[in-house]
């Protein structure tokens, strides 16, 4: 089991994972590392200034105002958030501004507009796909009133997005694209029961990570 309960106590025969940099960073000792203390004071770690991310959000709608300011109040401060729809650049600061919506009132974020057809394949291969953390694909506002047109420029648009990324991922080097398939070859190598646990941590079911601070 990757997660036993809290109460099973580890005895002969059983196998235990270690986290290290490699199988000769670590040893057993005899000597216990841990003192009991029945005070425990837990101290704020300090936390380093998340670094600055890019936003993709193709289609435009009134309601986008509302996006926008939660992107600005949760995101990283100097955060690119890159509009992308056949909306012109003027009518846009003239909705937002008309729902009382002022960007130059952003802290956190900015915009970077761009005129395109986000279901055209020649418009959405000028962006480059892997430079952006997230991308979110809305309904444009001038197609809700036909909502089988919405949903199909909206599903044309997502498939876009993919075979564009995947054209551009397909370009990078290898050596970039192969460097998490060799560390993983190499620690199978050195023990064939790891696979096991790459299987369960990084495969399409089973567990996964949730790395939280202690003070949590």
């Amino acid at each position: 089991h990757l997660r036993p309960p809290r109460s099973r106590k580890v005895k002969h025969g059983d196998e235990i994972i270690v986290l290290a940099e490699d199988n000769d960073t670590y040893k057993p000792s005899n000597a216990s590392l841990a003192k009991y203390n029945p005070v425990v004071t837990l101290v704020k770690a300090p936390t380093k200034a998340s670094p600055p991310s890019r936003m993709l959000l193709c289609g435009w709608r009134r309601e986008l105002r509302d996006i926008l300011r939660l992107l600005d109040g949760i995101s990283p401060p100097n955060t690119e958030v890159h509009l992308v729809n056949a909306t012109p650049v003027a009518k846009r600061l003239a909705d937002l501004q008309d729902e009382g919506l002022d960007v130059a009132e952003f802290r956190r974020i900015k915009l970077t507009h761009t005129v395109a057809n986000t279901a055209s394949k020649r418009h959405i291969e000028e962006l480059v796909m892997r430079s952006f953390h997230c991308m979110l694909v809305l309904s444009d506002g001038d197609r809700e009133d036909d909502s089988l047109c919405s949903d199909s420029h909206v599903l044309a648009t997502v498939l876009r997005l993919r075979a564009v990324e995947l054209s551009q991922y397909a370009q990078m080097p290898l050596h970039r694209l192969s460097l998490v398939g060799f560390r993983m070859l190499a620690m199978v190598s050195e023990s064939r029961w790891v696979a096991s646990i790459l299987n369960a941590l990084l495969g399409d079911h089973g567990l996964s990570l949730d790395v939280v601070p202690a003070s949590r």
